[in-house]
């Protein structure tokens, strides 16, 4: 631990009561969360009251349709308040296919360690605030599913930890805009006691900050750091009565570790291979597993100066009882 200055002496406390009421399709609720942190990184006991009251409802104005929708008013000490909320639109087009528009309001208030963690902590900051759309699709038949989500979010004072003379600390960012796509698809065939499954997730994320601090900083309309363009997981898998073998492979393209885009990390791509089994014993069950992973030992990094495993191999047995 005195290696890498990690304390384990951090202790984190938390009291949190919630009470709602339910009136036919209406729901009115309140939240109060109580936090306290003790830490050697920080100056003295820190401490977060929050409260919040929240409201949802839902109605058909159509037939095959629904409409959800909430808001919610929330108090930090230290903070002005919060109001927040959704409206969501469903639409059942048949059987198979749905739609899904949602737009939402939100916020976030800095966290403990964002506002008092030594060396780093920012007692400056200011509440995220940030509005967006998000148009999804599902398509659902039998074995097979598939979901595509388009997405755009403006975020005023973005909370963003960045590198500063080799110190994290948070940072508001001014103005952030977020946009991208999401793609989930799963496709599974079934052969007597034999199923074969493929599924896929897609995800494209880019975030650029839309104002220049000052007149020397080049981050306008630049990527944020540690944020990819472009992440992907692809997996395979075989089941046979209580064997198990699954295949899978994520990428990710390289992310930018300063704000003017000039330095990053690069790209990468990892496999795993896992191969199970299950044995039931009456009102018992055991479970043995074996994986490979970063099959073929890729070289990688998630984070600045912090690589990440190689080749390496895991074996798990768990034992379950009623």
């Amino acid at each position: 631990d005195e290696n890498f200055g990690i304390d384990s002496d951090d202790q984190f406390y938390q009291i949190q009561a919630n009470t709602q009421a339910t009136f036919g399709s209406h729901q009115l609720g309140i939240r109060s969360i109580n936090t306290w942190g003790i830490s050697p990184n920080y100056t003295d006991q820190s401490k977060q009251n929050n409260v919040s009251l929240f409201y949802k409802t839902k109605f058909h104005p159509r037939k095959n349709s629904l409409v959800n929708a909430g808001v919610r008013n929330e108090w930090q000490n230290g903070f002005k308040p919060g109001l927040g909320g959704d409206l969501q639109w469903i639409q059942h087009l048949n059987p198979k296919n749905k739609l899904s528009l949602t737009y939402e309001k939100t916020f976030r208030f800095p966290t403990l360690n964002d506002l008092y963690w030594l060396p780093g902590g920012n007692l400056n900051l200011v509440p995220e605030q940030a509005h967006g759309l998000k148009l999804m699709h599902f398509y659902s038949t039998g074995l097979s599913n598939v979901r595509l989500s388009l997405f755009t979010r403006h975020t005023t004072d973005l909370i963003l930890w960045v590198p500063e003379q080799n110190i994290w600390s948070p940072q508001n960012i001014q103005r952030v805009w977020a946009r991208g796509l999401i793609f989930n698809g799963q496709k599974t065939i079934v052969f007597d006691d034999i199923k074969i499954g493929l599924a896929c997730k897609i995800n494209y994320t880019k975030a650029t900050n839309l104002d220049a601090v000052h007149e020397q900083d080049n981050s306008q309309n630049k990527q944020l750091i540690y944020i990819p363009l472009w992440t992907n997981n692809v997996t395979g898998f075989l089941v046979w009565k209580n064997y198990q073998a699954q295949l899978s492979t994520d990428f990710q393209s390289k992310t930018f570790t300063s704000r003017d885009n000039l330095n990053y990390l690069d790209a990468y791509s990892t496999t795993q291979l896992t191969c199970s089994a299950r044995w039931p014993l009456k009102q018992n069950q055991i479970t043995f597993s074996a994986s490979i992973q970063n099959m073929f030992n890729a070289s990688y990094a998630l984070s600045q100066g912090w690589p990440m495993p190689g080749r390496n191999y895991q074996i798990q047995i768990l034992f379950t009882t009623k």
